[in-house]
């Protein structure tokens, strides 16, 4: 019973007669893409939650069988991919994988029948993986570079992480890293946990960042970051501001000055409709600063609130002409970063 539910509790097998735009479908009524989300879920307000409506989108506007699998952990959805790789069908057949998975991808995934094809998010470039493997990257070291030089005046920083070992993650903490110390200063890194829990672990970033008063929080923790925004608006007579993370979090609390917005769901669409019109998808792209996939966006709502922290802060344009200043060295850096 336990391993129908995984099937079930977000197993939306939604039939291509459901389609409200099916004329513009390329790909025809014999494809089938299957989704297998990410064991944090989705409901983050960001990252898993943009995925989702990139699909979503491109569904509108094909004629294609979507399943949508939630497993409770990398077993079970380990077990998924070999059923995915086991199934006999004579339909085109799609399997998209979250970031969650490129382990457990590279490890299972060796070869591929002439209808199946993968689509890895968030995986560097291989050229081992089997053909029909195709995989994305998105390069945040220039955003958070970009996001420590806007911070370097602060006297204190924090980054919260979900976990050690990530590229995602290990790629922005030095980014930002290299960023702040423009100010002559050091971010500290605090990790929620060792393993992937920590993207799920809302309410022990609360706690932690409720300590933090004064400290400029750069969050790198999915899920969990719900519980830094929710910290940051309770948390009273504190000084602590925080980087909004993959969507524009300036409406989440007043004391979110810019954020890094990651436009995935922009991403995962264009190889949707690359696999639509056909049959195939790029091998590997990297998006970063100059793809526009990355961007740091000023908060519309910070402004009202800038007048009670440091004196840097009083200044109205202090966000916009420090986003100015630096961007084009965030680029610069980024391209070197990736050539290293």
């Amino acid at each position: 019973m336990k391993h129908q539910l995984t099937w079930i509790v977000i197993s939306l097998v939604m039939l291509c007669s459901c389609s409200s735009d099916s004329e513009n479908s390329d790909v025809g009524s014999d494809a089938r893409i299957t989704m297998i989300l990410s064991v944090s879920g989705q409901g983050d307000n960001g990252y898993n939650d943009l995925i989702t409506q990139g699909i979503m989108r491109f569904y509108n506007h094909h004629e294609v069988s979507l399943s949508m699998q939630h497993p409770y952990s990398l077993g079970e959805a380990k077990e998924l991919v070999k059923r995915w790789l086991a199934l006999q069908s004579d339909k085109k057949e799609l399997l998209v994988l979250s970031a969650d998975y490129v382990e457990l991808a590279d490890s299972e995934i060796r070869t591929l029948a002439d209808n199946q094809k993968v689509l890895l998010f968030e995986a560097k470039a291989n050229d081992k993986r089997p053909e029909g493997v195709s995989t994305f990257y998105i390069q945040r070291y220039g955003a958070a570079y970009l996001s420590g030089c806007i911070a370097s005046p602060h006297q204190e920083a924090t980054i919260v992480a979900a976990m050690p070992g990530s590229n995602i993650i290990e790629d922005a903490i030095q980014g930002f890293a290299d960023g702040y110390v423009k100010g002559g200063n050091r971010a500290e890194v605090f990790y929620l946990a060792e393993d992937a829990s920590g993207y799920a672990m809302a309410d022990s970033a609360y706690r932690y960042t409720s300590n933090l008063d004064g400290q400029f929080v750069f969050p790198l923790a999915g899920g969990s970051n719900n519980g830094i925004y929710k910290s940051s608006r309770e948390t009273l007579f504190s000084t602590m501001l925080v980087v909004g993370m993959d969507v524009d979090c300036g409406a989440y609390s007043g004391r979110i000055p810019f954020s890094v917005v990651v436009h995935i769901d922009q991403i995962v669409e264009e190889y949707l409709n690359e696999w639509a019109q056909s049959g195939k998808m790029k091998r590997h792209e990297t998006y970063g600063l100059e793809s526009g996939m990355v961007e740091v966006v000023l908060s519309d709502y910070f402004a009202e609130f800038s007048y009670i922290w440091e004196d840097y802060y009083r200044d109205y344009y202090y966000w916009e002409n420090a986003l100015k200043r630096y961007s084009d060295e965030a680029k610069e850096k980024e391209v070197v970063y990736e050539n290293r």
